[in-house]
């Protein structure tokens, strides 16, 4: 299991060029009554072993986002399964409370929306 995503990836790339602390990746993880879930607390961990800030992961009440692939002996996409639904909560305003109170770099990732 390896984390990922656009934004994060972006983001682990820009904090290798960079002093550790200096990339705040603004994101969503899960929570449920027990507290963080798995992937959430993969993903934090991972963040953090790569120097990156974890204080613009904010949680939420649902899952991690997640994706399997399975890949072809020439690493070709076989098949795939996705469950992205928390990204739903990532707002353009959830964002900005984020962004007020930090003064270094972020990258966030999202989808298109009109929002936005």
């Amino acid at each position: 299991m390896t984390p990922g995503g656009v934004g994060r990836n972006i983001a682990e790339a820009t904090q290798n060029l960079l002093p550790p602390g200096s990339v705040q990746l603004v994101s969503t993880i899960g929570r449920s009554d027990e507290g963080v879930d798995g992937f959430g607390k993969v993903l934090k961990l991972e963040m953090e072993s790569s120097g990156m800030r974890v204080d613009g992961l904010v949680e939420m009440e649902g899952r991690t986002a997640g994706c399997t692939l399975s890949l072809g002996m020439e690493g070709d996409l076989n098949d795939g399964v996705a469950d992205m639904g928390i990204i739903e909560g990532l707002t353009p305003e959830l964002v900005r409370s984020v962004l007020d109170e930090m003064t270094q770099l972020t990258v966030a990732g999202g989808t298109s929306d009109s929002e936005w």
